[in-house]
């Protein structure tokens, strides 16, 4: 009796191994999470830095109807001519005008491709300029009887008055202002560069300060 309860319990000890290793074999694994995967956004580039406009301090003008003794002026080229014969002397007015909202200490930095046996002399060559007011230079230009004629330059073109151009200024006790006439044929020029600076950085607009323009001088 005892050996039959004995298998009886080996037996039922042997079922429930097997049905437990069936179940275990029939459970599918339960599978291990997929981890989130966050995309990489790149960092956006910076847009560059938008330059700023170069803007002069200042601005250098011939102002031709106050500039006298002089043969004749005409212009050629977009440029006044100031044209003088050898062995005289003349003036040539010159205009100098602030743009910034600054007082500006400027003076005549050089004169560059004057001819030989000519003499150009500014006064002032220093002088201060208020905000957004202009200032009435001279420019006394000499020739010597010796000095030799220009050379042609391309042909000339009639003088155009330049919108929003300085006001002519009065020249006190100065002669009758030449007549301005364009050239029928092409004329003989040097081309002279009048260089004005502040010697520095303008506050105001972070650039150099300096303003060059050219002079066209015939000498015939």
């Amino acid at each position: 009796m005892r050996r039959r309860l004995l298998v009886a319990l080996v037996a039922v000890a042997v079922i429930v191994i097997a049905l437990a290793y069936a179940v275990q074999i029939a459970t599918p694994p339960t599978p291990s999470p997929t981890p989130e995967v966050t995309p990489t956004v790149p960092a956006p580039t910076p847009a560059p830095p938008t330059p700023h406009p170069v803007i002069d301090a200042f601005k250098v003008e011939f102002d031709t109807a106050s500039s006298y003794g002089f043969d004749r002026i005409y212009s050629t080229n977009g440029w006044p001519v100031f044209e003088i014969s050898r062995g005289k002397s003349a003036t040539i007015a010159v205009v100098v005008t602030s743009l910034v909202n600054e007082t500006l200490n400027i003076y005549l930095d050089y004169i560059e491709g004057v001819p030989v046996g000519v003499e150009l002399k500014m006064e002032p060559e220093r002088f201060t300029l208020q905000p957004y007011k202009r200032i009435a230079l001279n420019l006394t230009v000499t020739v010597s009887p010796t000095a030799r004629t220009s050379t042609p330059p391309p042909p000339g073109t009639p003088e155009t008055p330049t919108p929003g151009g300085p006001t002519p200024l009065p020249t006190p006790g100065g002669p009758e202002t030449p007549t301005v006439t364009p050239p029928s044929t092409p004329i003989a020029a040097d081309y002279i560069v009048v260089y004005l600076t502040t010697g520095g950085i303008v506050k105001s607009t972070g650039g150099w300060g300096g303003f060059g323009t050219t002079l066209v001088l015939s000498i015939v």
